[in-house]
């Protein structure tokens, strides 16, 4: 009988196949390898099953190999939860590049500790830049509550492939990713997650490499994907409601005017100024403009500065900030 790992490694993989060899070669780098990887082929198009069928086995890892029909990562996330054994879940994406640390260090922040999740920080490099990646250094760590953590959140953001789970804490709150929605998701199940923990180890070290690409879903003009963001996040609305945590508290005190303003922003680098202009008569930013002022200072100046004219943030937004 196999004896489970301590963490699950969840990947969604979708027309990757020229970068799996790559991803191969971060994971066999990992210093802690307690860990199994659980790729999840999201129907794709290309040889990426095939070659993961080829290379794995020469590779020196423990894997489980997934399929199913082209649903999305979110998905994809889902079904790789459902086949997870191990005491630990972790994410990861197929074209992004983890320090030897990642997993030792991420394991070290939960493990004999009363949390039931944990994040490390990243390192945002665009693809074909030449920055060099920042060493681990020590591990610093910090327990926080959960309310902290959700401010911390709303504040920074807290991506979901730097987070720790303890599978059967996600398994028995039935913590899943939004399959209804494409942009975001990711965080609003941060959130979720984030609501029903009671502390949280936060791994203050940037041990995840996430390398931006022009064929990316957050770097695409579709507009629709803003939709699919403001209807899960009014569906994440609804499931928090009437929750006595201390985390939704902070979630309703500053939740939702921090993440329009992150789409209203996202849309001014991608979007005409026509378009941009259509999708803010979706956005219901009046009814949350209350939480401004419990915003970091540069958050709480963009949201006056929608207040004043939608243009004049379009425009700023252009200047001030790169895609």
């Amino acid at each position: 009988m196999a004896i489970s790992k301590a963490i699950d490694l969840i990947i969604p993989i979708y027309n990757r196949a020229d970068l799996i060899p790559g991803l191969i070669q971060t994971l066999e780098g990992q210093r802690m390898k307690d860990f199994r990887v659980i790729f999840v082929d999201d129907g794709s198009k290309d040889n990426s099953y095939n070659v993961l069928a080829e290379l794995l086995p020469k590779a020196s890892l423990d894997f489980l190999i997934l399929q199913q029909e082209n649903k999305g990562p979110s998905a994809a996330r889902n079904f790789g939860i459902t086949h997870a054994e191990a005491d630990w879940i972790a994410f990861c994406d197929s074209d992004d590049i983890l320090l030897p640390e990642y997993l030792e260090y991420l394991l070290g922040a939960v493990e004999g500790k009363d949390a039931q999740m944990g994040y490390c920080r990243l390192q945002v490099i665009p693809v074909g830049d030449n920055t060099p990646i920042k060493p681990a250094g020590s591990p610093r760590y910090s327990l926080l509550t959960s309310a902290e953590a959700m401010h911390r959140h709303y504040t920074d953001w807290i991506a979901p492939v730097c987070l720790i789970l303890n599978r059967k804490w996600v398994q028995s709150n039935q913590l899943i990713f939004d399959e209804g929605c494409r942009y975001c998701e990711d965080l609003m199940f941060i959130t979720e997650c984030l609501n029903a923990a009671e502390h949280v180890c936060e791994c203050d070290n940037q041990l995840y490499v996430y390398r931006t690409h022009e064929g990316s879903l957050l770097r695409s003009s579709d507009t629709t994907k803003y939709i699919d963001g403001l209807n899960g996040f009014e569906r994440l609305e609804k499931k928090l409601q009437g929750c006595n945590t201390t985390a939704a508290k902070v979630f309703f005190e500053m939740g939702k005017a921090r993440f329009l303003l992150g789409i209203l922003r996202r849309a001014a680098l991608q979007l005409s100024k026509n378009d941009f202009l259509k999708l803010t008569k979706l956005v219901e930013f009046k009814k949350c403009s209350y939480q401004i002022k419990r915003l970091p200072r540069m958050q709480h100046i963009a949201g006056r500065l929608y207040q004043i004219s939608k243009l004049l943030f379009y425009y700023s937004a252009r200047i001030l900030f790169s895609d």
